[in-house]
């Protein structure tokens, strides 16, 4: 590709870009999939909504301009008409609703005071986390009736920013798989084409975000559960950095560290807002990275990075020709943009025995969980209750 071609597609780029960061500025973003619409002709609530980012809707909560409760019932309604994609595994509806009512009579002064997602529509993901008063499954038949007693940190955060939670959403067994199928609650769909999955094993948020039934997501990802539905549904994802985002009390870190909490999201400066007002540690945090000023992040122009290029597949399976095209037309326009794109090769790194070694490590931490109930109800799980389901293929 010479010069030109690399102008024109960091300039297409930067146009694309700005296009899209002017769109969220303004809480727009793209409407729900064709896929994923409802057949019924009956029309949804606020039909604005899917076109918001959580940054808007929160904007126009506290100005008056949308109701708490508004917003809710346009996240629950089309819960309900895009049923067909699976995402709730376990609704909260009127324990958010009674919230939404409280917020509905504030005033002005009162609106602008507090938090800065007061109302905000929100959900979890149906495992590692807990909220009292609600259960959290794992996406398990062991755990379907778990009720917590507890706020998780994590959940702590969420609530003092003003969120709204209302949903869990769905998770395979204790993510252990990249799709999100399980015994209990079935697959989850791809609000794009509903015969393919939305990934794992954050599928739940991915579908639902993508969806339009919530501008953003709580996810987690140990060994790719955001970034892969977020690859799969067109998403933002992002996994942050080991002990950034507390995982407390109950455990401090999952998967030896390896798992993280974060977001799913249709804009950055959502995944920037819900990780600058989450991050930092808890008592008895063993890795606490330094925090920052996500917010004011996004104002700045990047600096120069160096990113590296790896174009092969580390099991030897090969690559997808339009994947690797993708790849390569991204590592083209972050060169345009000034970044050194330089490939790399990890071959020689011992990547099955890694993955046996991941194996290991996944499988203890499910049977930590696994044993903690077992302990809690004093009654040893049944091997009906546990077994996996496993993804027919990597694709669907």
């Amino acid at each position: 590709m010479d010069q030109h071609d690399v102008a024109q597609g960091r300039r297409d780029f930067l146009r694309a870009g700005a296009a899209l960061g002017g769109a969220a500025a303004m809480g727009l973003g793209v409407c729900a999939p064709a896929a994923a619409r409802p057949q019924s002709s009956l029309p949804l609530p606020l039909p604005e909504y899917e076109r918001w980012d959580a940054t808007e809707i929160a904007r126009l909560i506290r100005r008056g301009d949308v109701k708490p409760s508004e917003a809710l019932e346009a996240a629950i309604a089309r819960a309900e008409a895009y049923s067909a994609i699976n995402a709730l595994t376990v609704p909260h509806f009127e324990l958010a609703r009674e919230q939404a009512k409280a917020l509905d009579a504030a005033g002005k002064a009162e609106r602008e005071s507090r938090p800065v997602l007061s109302g905000v529509p929100f959900a979890l993901k149906d495992l590692s986390v807990a909220m009292k008063g609600t259960v959290t499954t794992n996406g398990c038949a062991f755990f379907k009736d778990a009720l917590a007693d507890h706020d998780s940190t994590l959940v702590q955060r969420y609530k003092a920013a003003g969120l709204n939670i209302f949903a869990k959403l769905a998770s395979p067994e204790f993510g252990q798989t990249g799709t999100t199928e399980s015994r209990l609650f079935g697959a989850t769909r791809n609000p794009w084409d509903l015969g393919r999955s939305s990934g794992g094993s954050s599928g739940g948020a991915s579908a639902a975000v993508a969806a339009g039934v919530l501008p953003v997501a709580h996810a987690s990802d140990g060994g790719g559960s955001i970034r892969i539905p977020a690859s799969h549904c067109g998403l933002f994802g992002l996994k942050p950095s080991r002990g950034l985002i507390p995982m407390g009390p109950g455990a401090l870190e999952g998967w030896m560290g390896l798992s993280a909490h974060n977001v799913i999201s249709r804009s950055v400066r959502d995944t920037a807002l819900l990780m600058q007002l989450s991050q930092g540690p808890e008592a008895g945090t063993r890795a606490a990275p330094a925090t920052s000023d996500l917010m004011k992040a996004l104002g700045k122009f990047p600096k120069g990075l160096k990113i590296g290029l790896f174009e092969t597949n580390l099991f030897g399976m090969g690559v997808h020709p339009e994947c690797l095209e993708a790849v390569q037309k991204a590592a083209t326009l972050c060169a345009g943009l000034g970044h050194h794109v330089e490939p790399i090769s990890l071959q020689q790194l011992p990547f099955l025995e890694m993955f046996g070694g991941m194996g290991v490590m996944t499988a203890t931490g499910m049977l930590y969980t696994v044993r903690a109930r077992e302990k809690l109800l004093g009654r040893q799980a049944q091997g009906n209750r546990i077994k996996m389901r496993m993804p027919l293929s990597l694709t669907h």
